[in-house]
């Protein structure tokens, strides 16, 4: 159960612009999730992470089996987000097997590699209804994949785990392979109902 591993207030730092008061809502949360290589506003790859989660798929997997997982890595457990049965799936649906490096499955071999002791993986259910849910706003199958932060905050804004869930860092743009419009429609939304709290 990966619930385990999100414990009481959970604080999801993206690497967009973080508000001034970054350190008392880090200091404040139960659990502080950071992605990939630790990026942040705060440019601390040793800013505490008790999280990390980490896309086992494609380019950024690729880059730390060459260059290694960044120092946060140590004391954090790492969360594989992504799930590569549910690429392969969702590229021949959405006419997408032109980008083939975004399906290279990095899960065991960056465990074998990296020798890591606690990690856990998203369930295949779980990642293949985050699809669902931006898929349903509109029914286009119009993104290569939602982001890794996103995917984090839509899992856990539909489970029960702890009191609250924070982002901070979340810019909602980026490489456009992403479903951004989407990804910050569902979040406003969830904003609304109570599921989450934004700090800008």
């Amino acid at each position: 159960m990966i619930e385990q591993h999100f414990r009481g207030d959970v604080l999801l730092l993206g690497n967009g612009p973080a508000p001034p008061d970054v350190d008392r809502l880090v200091a404040r949360a139960d659990t502080v999730v950071r992605f990939n290589q630790c990026e942040s506003a705060r440019g601390d790859e040793e800013a505490r992470t008790d999280v990390l989660a980490v896309n086992a798929t494609g380019q950024p997997g690729l880059n730390m089996l060459d260059k290694g997982l960044p120092r946060c890595a140590s004391t954090a457990t790492v969360f594989f987000a992504r799930n590569v049965e549910v690429h392969w799936r969702r590229y021949r649906q959405f006419g997408l097997e032109r980008v083939p490096k975004a399906l290279v499955p990095m899960h065991q071999a960056m465990v074998v590699h990296f020798g890591l002791g606690r990690h856990v993986a998203i369930p295949a259910g779980d990642y293949d209804a985050v699809f669902e849910r931006l898929l349903g706003l509109d029914g286009a199958a119009d993104f290569i994949m939602p982001s890794l932060g996103f995917t984090v905050l839509d899992l856990l804004a539909h489970r029960t785990y702890g009191s609250r869930l924070g982002i901070a860092g979340f810019s909602f743009e980026g490489w456009d392979g992403h479903p951004w419009r989407k990804e910050r429609t569902l979040a406003e939304r969830y904003l609304e109902q109570g599921l989450l709290e934004w700090h800008r």
